[in-house]
């Protein structure tokens, strides 16, 4: 199982959010403790990283550090039409 760090960016982010958008990104947070590469690889500027969406219309990106997937760090969470500027 993969630790889920948050950057001070996303943090801000999830705090910013809806209490029911809070929730459902909550939920994708604990499945991606258990599957880390569940979401989307990510080309371009942003090769590396993930996508992961959010019932709803939200997008969390993240990128996984460790050779084992042991951590995975969410760089932003935001509405999907923002979510990879």
């Amino acid at each position: 199982m993969a630790r889920v760090v948050l950057t001070n960016t996303a943090r801000a982010e999830l705090a910013a959010l809806p209490v029911l958008a809070q929730e459902s990104v909550r939920d994708c947070l604990d499945w991606l403790a258990i599957a880390p590469r569940g979401g989307y690889a990510l080309f371009g500027r942003l090769r590396g990283q993930r996508s992961i969406r959010v019932p709803g219309n939200y997008r969390i990106v993240y990128r996984i550090d460790g050779a084992n997937d042991e951590r995975v760090v969410v760089r932003s969470i935001r509405h999907r039409s923002r979510a990879y500027l």
